[in-house]
């Protein structure tokens, strides 16, 4: 059986332990014993060394009992499950044994029936847990602002999880869906069917990614292409399998085999564009990504000339707070890195512009009305940037799409008609200059009214004045920034007007009844619930 877990065995009695590891076959029940204790301070020391998964342990031995050993092996590691034995049927013992976090509490003579179910159980529960950090590892890994060996060692260490060296590749597959949110339900599904049924040899790690193509994203490593091609045509018929009993058609993208887990971005957008041969192949189910010249692209240490997940995270979120001077800086900085590229894959670029693009448009414009009011129509980059030939075609293309989006920042933030104009230039105003030192004398004179009398007008029709309106929106922007993992909380300050970050501090804390670091631990702890939640 795969993936054995480490089980260890306390008790005081010599025969209970040698009955506990040679009365069962634990490689058939999925464990490895790691270690034997007669002790409380012995399973102590061999848990710090070991690190057990499940400890079996007795209720009553000499010098600590059973229960005090719950608690500090909890302390030590509280991810260890502890499975309770007791000659004892005490329902207070019982109770305080759950109470101190223990799993399961078995009553001596073990019967197999009851001791293989909880066994079961217990395994379930870890393999469980391991795959939804797994899930999650992997998603910060595909987010990371820098791909070098010490983030990543960072992120391991974080999340307890140790990648092997050697080749890997990287698969996305999509549920062919044309309803996101059906799509989403569907790859919960394949998710729990893909860890059941797909054993691969190399370590596997499978994260649940939204947004409007919702799809999963699998991590594998292997040796050679011959390993690839068998370890692809295993997850193909896997596939096949889920849709044949679901009815869902998948498409299975997979990126070229890379060397360093550094170019793990570019393998992620080598498996989603291996995706669009799509249109041209519809009956097929497996895509796998080739350069224009026919050879696989994946070449360890050489730059990526795609926009990093951080860049996009930042640049995206420049365009959701209508942030100009970030918007064009990030732009700023990624086309002159792609001005310097001496070599680029132009198909590879051009798919990631026009994604690129449509993630501007969907993050800017919440519905096609709006879209249509902004651009006239409805831009159609998928077909214009895969049509341009040279790249200062494609970087003003991306310019007048941000361009045209400023330029409506009313609309887009939806001031309402009834106020009179003075008041919305106010807001205006305010919406695309929020990021620079404004007052209302600075807001007056560029609007070249009376500030006495745009200060009267604003209070009567909105119910606040402009310094409160001001900063209401500047919080609610750094609210937004501090949503960015990549975005430090100065920057967040700065990027929403506030470069003195201790000022910065104290209007957040004001207004919202929290620090700054307090919301960002609020924001991350729901995430996390909610990304537990959506995979259970």
């Amino acid at each position: 059986m795969k993936n054995l877990l480490k089980i260890m065995f306390v008790d005081d009695e010599v025969n209970v332990l040698r009955g506990m590891r040679n009365s069962y076959d634990w490689d058939a029940l999925g464990f490895t014993i790691v270690g034997e204790a007669g002790s409380a301070a012995l399973a102590l020391s061999l848990a710090r060394q070991n690190q057990p998964d499940v400890v079996i342990t007795d209720i009553c031995m000499d010098g600590k009992d059973g229960l005090t050993l719950i608690s500090e092996l909890k302390e030590q590691n509280p991810a260890t499950e502890v499975i309770i034995l007791s000659g004892y049927p005490d329902f207070g013992y019982a109770k305080s044994a759950i109470e101190k976090g223990a799993f399961a509490y078995l009553l001596k003579p073990l019967k197999n029936a009851e001791f293989f179910e909880t066994l079961a159980r217990v395994r379930a529960k870890i393999l469980e847990e391991h795959s939804q950090t797994a899930s999650l590892f992997l998603s910060q890994l595909l987010q990371l602002s820098l791909y070098t060996q010490e983030g990543i060692s960072s992120l391991e260490a974080e999340y307890g999880i140790r990648l092997p060296s050697g080749s890997f590749f990287l698969s996305v597959i999509r549920p062919e869906q044309p309803d996101p949110s059906v799509g989403r339900e569907s790859c919960k599904k394949l998710l729990a069917f893909l860890r059941k049924n797909y054993t691969a040899p190399s370590r596997l790690l499978l994260c649940r990614k939204g947004g409007e193509h919702p799809h999963i994203t699998a991590l594998i490593f292997c040796g050679s292409v011959p390993v690839q091609t068998t370890l692809c045509a295993q997850l193909e018929e896997v596939g096949k399998n889920f849709s044949s009993q679901t009815g869902l058609s998948l498409s299975i993208g997979v990126s070229s085999l890379f060397k360093e887990i550094t170019s793990i971005r570019d393998a992620y957008l080598e498996a989603s564009w291996a995706l669009q041969q799509k249109t041209v192949r519809p009956d097929d189910q497996l895509f796998f990504f080739r350069s224009s010249s026919g050879e696989s692209s994946g070449h360890a240490g050489q730059p990526s000339a795609m926009l990093s997940p951080a860049e996009q995270k930042q640049l995206l979120a420049g365009i959701r707070t209508l942030n100009r001077p970030l918007t064009e800086q990030i732009l700023n900085q990624y086309f002159s890195r792609l001005n310097s590229t001496k070599s680029i894959n132009w198909d590879m670029l051009k798919n990631s512009l026009a994604e690129l693009a449509v993630q501007i448009l969907s993050t800017a414009c919440a519905t096609p009305e709006m879209t249509k009011l902004i651009f006239g129509r409805k831009p159609l980059p998928a077909v214009e940037i895969l049509s341009m030939t040279q790249l200062s075609e494609m970087q003003e293309y991306i310019r007048r799409l941000t361009g045209r989006i400023f330029d409506h920042a009313g609309l887009i933030r939806q001031i309402p008609a009834q106020l009179s104009a003075p008041v919305r230039d106010v807001q205006n105003f305010i919406f695309l200059n929020y990021p620079f030192h404004i007052s209302v004398d600075s807001i007056a004179d560029s609007l070249h009214m009376n500030r006495f009398y745009l200060m009267r007008l604003f209070k009567q029709e909105t119910g606040c004045t402009i310094n409160e309106f001001l900063t209401r929106h500047r919080v609610e922007m750094a609210c937004e920034f501090l949503k960015c993992r990549e975005c430090s909380i100065s920057e967040a300050g700065a990027n929403a007007g506030y470069p003195d970050s201790n000022y910065f501090c104290k209007v957040f804390k004001k207004q919202t009844g929290l620090l700054p670091s307090e919301y960002r631990s609020r924001q991350s702890q729901e995430e996390l619930c909610s990304t537990d939640s959506a995979q259970k």
